[in-house]
């Protein structure tokens, strides 16, 4: 559905240098030097190796090409953040933004993927959202997390998944003011230049 709505705005916008092809990001195939510009939205933290991938990008890259991507600040989203705080009681290392959670951390990616004239522009957002909502954003088992299979969550016991969501539910409820819980959701907009 997707490449059908790409499809549609290079009509409507007379874009004929474009091709919308349906591929594995992490393994696609395709000529040297071939693209100008490779954009990666919502789906980069979901690679399984962020620095192979920019590697495997930047060879499609013709001399010049710019490389974008967008990532969320180790704060966005407030239910990501307490579940990863609960679930290191546990022994378990839950990604979320961790890999691309700071300018810094953006910068080194592209800096050891070979890309040189970094940018990295910021965008302080986010909003206050209701308790239940926030309770909502309970992990789980079964919830996928970027770059992580099976879910990190997926090896606790019911008991130990019990206890932790109790425990989540309480650092949520701990968040509370009179405007409700503010959900941060801070967005860096990655470019580099190969």
């Amino acid at each position: 559905g997707m490449l059908d709505v790409a499809r549609k705005k290079a009509l409507e916008l007379k874009l004929n240098n474009t091709e919308f092809l349906l591929r594995d990001a992490e393994n696609i195939d395709l000529p040297r030097n071939v693209c100008d510009r490779i954009f990666c939205s919502s789906a980069f933290i979901w690679m399984s190796n962020l620095h192979a991938a920019l590697t495997h990008w930047h060879r499609f890259l013709k001399p010049g090409g710019i490389i974008g991507f967008h990532a969320f600040a180790d704060t966005a989203f407030v239910g990501g953040v307490v579940t990863q705080k609960v679930a290191e009681k546990y022994g378990i290392s839950f990604n979320m933004s961790k890999p691309t959670g700071t300018v810094e951390k953006c910068r080194n990616l592209l800096e050891k993927a070979g890309f040189k004239q970094i940018e990295i522009k910021i965008e302080q957002d986010g909003s206050y959202i209701s308790l239940e909502k926030a309770k909502a954003m309970w992990a789980g088992n079964s919830h996928p997390a970027p770059g992580q299979y099976p879910p990190p969550l997926s090896t606790l016991s019911t008991e130990q998944l019990a206890q932790a969501k109790a425990e989540f539910e309480a650092e949520i409820e701990a968040l509370q003011t009179q405007q409700g819980i503010w959900n941060d959701i801070t967005t860096f907009y990655v470019f580099g230049q190969k």
